[in-house]
């Protein structure tokens, strides 16, 4: 596959997971990484309300399909409904099959009379007139383009870049959920206001994906999660061998700044941070926390638009 234009600062990432903790040494370069992980070009930005740096715009004629559809891999484990990671995007089932719902990622069939354009663009939508709009009336359009090597970049679509009868496909981003069922309703209560942020929240009622995420393998650890919220109250349910296994591999995840990790507080237990010693001002990075689901609901989208914002090399 040809170079993207786009791709003027790195060619190749260093290897993941190697050089992203402090104090491990990286076996391409032999130096130490320093807490702030990658090079701060390609570190997340922002203070969690949708980060201060606009992104680069682009056209289409900028785009190669190959680099959005490893972008699409990439992405893929983390959509609503659940994705075959064998099969292309054109392939897959989704959600909605012609609104451009904002905040969704989405595949746009494009026209195709161009040569140097790519006969399909994948992407995050962030606005479109009028919005939520259906192909044939779409005016103009904002899709945020992830890469796996740049940070993400917006491109400007309008009516005459698609058909009037164009395929659109759109996907939900998975919340993962460690909660109880009393906080669950909570959550789904603001099913609505997921929905329109481009989320999904999934229930979990064990462990699993929290107790030996260091010990996958690669091909596994892309699986995982992106968004994780554990709530104090269902933490408390384990021993104190599990828990404290489930805690430290959760704050594995936080160094590695490549995950959102939110603690759903509770009265009666000791938050994330207290119970792992990890202070306010003195200690970067922190647990996320939040005393309601509906605060878990408001800090999400400016969480993961500083998120997505970053290469998807750094996140994977």
């Amino acid at each position: 596959m040809n170079a993207s234009p786009r791709r003027t600062i790195y060619q190749k990432l260093p290897p993941k997971w190697v050089g992203f903790l402090p104090g491990v040494e990286s076996s391409q370069t032999g130096s130490k990484s320093s807490s702030q992980g990658l090079n701060s070009k390609f570190t997340m930005q922002g203070n969690g309300q949708g980060g201060d740096n606009k992104p680069p715009n682009l056209d289409l004629e900028s785009l190669l399909w190959g680099d959005m559809e490893e972008a699409f891999k990439a992405i893929a484990p983390q959509l609503y409904p659940l994705i075959d990671n064998g099969k292309s995007p054109i392939e897959t089932e989704s959600h909605t099959t012609r609104e451009l719902k904002k905040n969704s990622f989405c595949l746009i069939q494009l026209k195709s009379y161009e040569t140097s354009k790519p006969d399909w663009l994948f992407g995050r939508i962030k606005t479109s007139v009028p919005e939520n709009s259906l192909p044939e009336n779409l005016s103009n359009a904002e899709i945020l383009i992830p890469d796996r090597v740049n940070s993400m970049g917006v491109l400007k679509l309008s009516s005459k870049d698609v058909y009037a009868s164009s395929i659109v496909k759109t996907w939900q981003v998975r919340v993962h959920a460690w909660v109880e069922d009393a906080e669950f309703e909570k959550l789904a209560s603001h099913s609505q206001e997921l929905n329109n942020a481009g989320f999904r929240s999934e229930k979990h009622t064990d462990s699993n994906n929290l107790s030996d995420f260091t010990g996958l393998a690669w091909s596994e650890k892309k699986l995982q999660p992106w968004i994780y919220i554990v709530s104090s109250a269902w933490l408390s349910k384990f021993g104190t061998h599990e828990s404290n296994a489930i805690k430290a591999n959760l704050r594995f995840l936080l160094q590695l700044k490549n995950r959102i990790i939110i603690n759903l507080l509770s009265d009666s237990h000791k938050g994330l941070n207290r119970s792992c010693d990890l202070k306010p001002g003195r200690d970067t990075p922190i647990f996320q926390e939040a005393e309601t689901p509906s605060e878990v609901v408001n800090m999400l989208p400016g969480l993961f638009s500083d998120l997505i914002q970053s290469p998807l090399n750094y996140i994977e």
